[in-house]
This record gives structure tokens, sequence and C-alpha cells, in this order.
């Protein structure tokens, strides 16, 4: 095949035909939403994975031990008629706390037990503050599936006057099938038991 260079030049005509030919790609390519691509999309605020029903009640000997201690109880739900499976979650949980005593735990263990749906992604204390990062290991949540998570305690300090009315966090980190995300944190005061 012969390749002439006057066979290259593209004229003014063919320059306008390509264009009017491309115009009406271009006008739907512009159409779509820049989000409808995206794969990390939040969720609506009233949808999706949330700590419901918690509390925090300082016992001054928890059956653990025994020892003083703050203990949590909550339920972890996917709330909403059009909430999309949860695919994962992550559960951070701050706690005030005082004293030497590091331990912590979920029911009779200390730590987690072999059972839980969970495993552990990190656990610090400092300046007052035990935070615990869990990570839900027991597969994903439709919509109104949920999960609970009774007497997880923290070792504090042998008073409650050190950590009554303080406050206690818990946030979920969660992902959906559909790509989207969501944060949502609830608190609570320490109340005696």
């Amino acid at each position: 095949m012969d390749v002439h260079l006057d066979e290259l030049t593209v004229t003014r005509r063919q320059t306008l035909q390509g264009m009017a030919w491309a115009a009406p790609a271009i006008v739907v390519a512009k159409g779509i939403p820049a989000a409808a691509s995206s794969a990390s999309l939040d969720l609506d605020s009233k949808l999706g994975v949330q700590a419901l029903d918690l509390a925090a009640v300082y016992w001054d000997s928890y059956w653990v031990g025994p020892r003083p201690a703050v203990a949590l109880g909550l339920y972890i739900q996917n709330y909403g008629n059009e909430s999309p499976v949860a695919t994962g979650f992550t559960l951070t949980v701050t706690v005030p706390v005082t004293g030497d005593d590091a331990a912590w735990g979920i029911q009779g263990n200390v730590g987690l037990g072999s059972s839980d749906p969970w495993t552990l992604a990190s656990y610090s204390r400092s300046s007052g503050v035990a935070t615990l990062v869990l990570v839900y290991t027991g597969g994903s949540l439709s919509a109104w599936g949920g999960v609970s998570l009774s007497n997880l305690w923290f070792a504090t300090a042998s008073s409650l006057a050190d950590v009554k009315n303080e406050t206690v966090t818990a946030t979920i980190n969660a992902t959906y099938s559909t790509g989207a995300t969501s944060v949502r944190t609830t608190t609570a005061k320490v109340k005696g038991k």
C-alpha cells in the first residue's frame, strides 16, 4: 500500500463534519453525573449500620477478675428498609478509664473469646481513655440485620466518681454492596449500677 502526503491532508470541511458527528456524544457524556461512577458514596444518614441502645455502667466489682470496670452493651443494626447489604464494618469504642489495670474483654473473657464474631484491630489507653477497634467477622448484614454486643468491659479505677457521667462513644465505619460507606457515632454517659 502506497500512501502519499496529499492523501493525508485534512480539509476544513472534513474537520467540521467530524465535529458535527462527535458533538452529540460529547453532550451525552457530559450529562452523566460524576457520582454515578464513584465507588465510594456516602450512605444517607438515616440508613445503614449504627449502634443502638448504647449503655455504659460502672461496676465496683465486675465478675471478671473481680475488678472495677465500665461495662458496655449495645445493639448494632443495619437500620432501614432501603439499607443496602453491609459487607463489613469496624467498631471503635472510647471509654473513660483510670488506674493501671489495662484489661478489657467480652463476656467472661479477658480480650476476645474464641467464638466471638470479632477480630481485634487495635487497643490503647492514653490520657484516661481506652480506645478499642474491632472488625466484625460475622458475615454481611442485610436491611434490619443486627448483632448484639453485651458485657464489653474495661478495667478502671475503684471509684464511680472517677468515671461517672463521662462520655463513652461507639463509632461504626461500614461498607456496603453498592460501594457506599457510612460512619455513625453514638454516645452515652457512664452510670452507676
